[in-house]
Formats: C-alpha cells, structure tokens, sequence
C-alpha cells in the first residue's frame, strides 16, 4: 500500500483539508449505477460516510430511501445541507460512527476510506452499523492505474491524505475487517476528469484489464462470525 500527502495528525486537519477538495464522483450516470447495484426499496436507511456535498444523497433520497451522511468537513456539509429535505446529515468521523449497532441497510463510501487516519477502524464501523442482510459499497484508488503506470507518475491527486493499494489488498484490509467482498466492479474514469479527458477516459474504460482500472468498486456484506 502507498502512502502518500503530507503528515495528518488529528481529524480537525483532515476536515479542514477536505474543505478545498473537488466534489468527487458527482457524475450522475455514476450515481445512478450505484443505486441501480444496491437497489434499495423505499423506506430502507441509507449511510452516505464522507459524503462531502451530499450529491449521491440527494440523488437516492428522490428513490424514497431514508438517507444519512456523515463528514469532517463544515464546508461540504453547509452545501449537502442546502436544497436537501428529508436527508440526515452529521459533521463527524467515519471512524467514529453516531450511530447503533445494527442500524442501516446500505453504507456507501466513495473514494474516502483511503483519506482516513485509520481505515482499519472505518471499516469495522461500517460493519458494526450494518444489519445482517445489508449491503456495503466501497469504492477505493488502484495503485495500479494504467494512467500512473504508463506516465511514471506516482498516485497523488493533491489531498493531503492518500493510500492506494491494488485489489488483494484493499480486498484484505476490508474483510480482515468485519466485511466480506461478495463483488468487485471497476471504474476507470477518474471524477476529477473533465472535457476531452473524461471523453476519452470513458472512451478507455471498455479496453483496459480490470486490474489496471481507476478504482475499484466493492460490493459487500457483513461477516457474520459463527460462534
């Protein structure tokens, strides 16, 4: 796994340094798709964790589901709270999750657990607030991007807080902790991507291996430990 950014000490830095990022993964044919993969009934409870403006809230809230986020930054939050009736949103950590064992039908986070100071214990939160039948999706950088592999460049999209592993260990981080992969999609176009370089990313995505893919989309359930 590489590390890279400067040196966080405290999750006040980390909020503070989410104020200045890119609204991420606000592409709606990639909102929809996601929603389309948890395909929650109306009713069901909806954890969004780093969910930053609340864009994919304000998308699944329009499917009747009852929809929660939860972010470090003020700034993220003061936009999600704006234009968003019927949506629960927290200032907090994912690593420190305000709510009940056993609570939610689906928990989402996209392209956040790698920004966390500890995401050993963002994963075992996300299990702890999951029911038993629920589901998970966690969407996480490739360090083996074709694009970083081709340009030389090592992986860095300017947050102050980054990790990139391939899948083997993203897959064992997750489910050495409390969640099992039950899938894996891949996405290639990275968010940040506009214009002519988003149209030819798209364009990218049907050829490249799936190994060298942008990111990697995992669909999970809880571990359930036999006793």
């Amino acid at each position: 796994m590489i590390k890279t950014g400067k040196q966080i000490l405290n999750e006040n830095q980390l909020g503070n340094s989410f104020d200045k990022k890119p609204v991420a993964f606000s592409c709606s044919q990639f909102i929809e798709s996601m929603l389309d993969l948890i395909n929650l009934d109306g009713g069901k409870k909806l954890l969004d964790v780093g969910c930053g403006q609340g864009v994919f809230l304000k998308h699944a809230v329009k499917r009747n589901i009852s929809c929660f986020g939860i972010d470090l930054s003020k700034r993220a939050l003061e936009s999600a709270r704006k234009d968003s009736f019927g949506i629960y949103f927290v200032e907090g950590s994912g690593e420190n999750l305000p709510w009940s064992n056993n609570f939610f039908n689906c928990v989402t986070i996209f392209g956040a657990l790698e920004h966390f100071l500890n995401p050993e214990k963002g994963v075992k939160e996300i299990a702890r607030v999951l029911k038993k039948d629920g589901i998970v999706l966690v969407v996480v950088p490739n360090e083996d991007f074709i694009y970083w592999l081709v340009t030389g460049k090592e992986p860095n999209v300017g947050m102050e807080l980054e990790r990139y592993a391939n899948e083997s260990e993203w897959k064992n981080l997750i489910e050495e902790n409390g969640l099992k992969v039950i899938k894996t999609n891949y996405y290639s176009c990275p968010s940040t991507w506009t214009g002519f370089k988003r149209i030819v990313g798209k364009f990218f995505e049907f050829f490249i291996p799936k190994k060298y893919s942008y990111h990697f989309v995992f669909v999970c359930k809880r571990r359930i430990v036999k006793k």
